[in-house]
């Protein structure tokens, strides 16, 4: 498997969801994170911990709806088997499939940048 992030900070966790090598199963999911924040979060510079080290002081904890940063990812995984990719909501009920392409030796997806969960079959 390759991930691809063009984010500054973001994560990607494929788990196979037939107990098997991310080469060989029927279905995969595939989790996306990137940064999350509160509307009207606001911080200050701030001096933290006994060492007096450069940190930042929290002034505005915000509040709903949350910020979430889109994310810009690509997966490569080594399973030619994989046919389709349906992105699923918070709730995990399926909103629209995604174009797979063939890539060396598996299926190439760039997944869309509001995807939270997408399941590749």
């Amino acid at each position: 498997m390759t991930i691809v992030l063009g984010n500054p900070y973001g994560t990607l966790l494929a788990v196979s969801l037939d107990d098997r090598p991310l080469a060989e199963p029927t279905q995969v999911l595939g989790q996306v994170g990137t940064t999350e924040r509160p509307t009207g979060l606001r911080t200050k510079p701030a001096k933290v911990s006994k060492d007096q080290r450069e940190g930042e002081e929290i002034v505005n904890f915000g509040k709903a709806s949350w910020q979430i940063v889109g994310a810009d990812v690509t997966l490569t995984i080594r399973n030619s088997a994989l046919n389709t990719a349906v992105v699923r909501d918070v709730n995990f009920m399926p909103l629209r499939k995604i174009e797979l392409s063939d890539a060396e030796g598996g299926k190439q997806v760039k997944l869309p940048a509001d995807a939270l969960y997408v399941v590749l079959k």
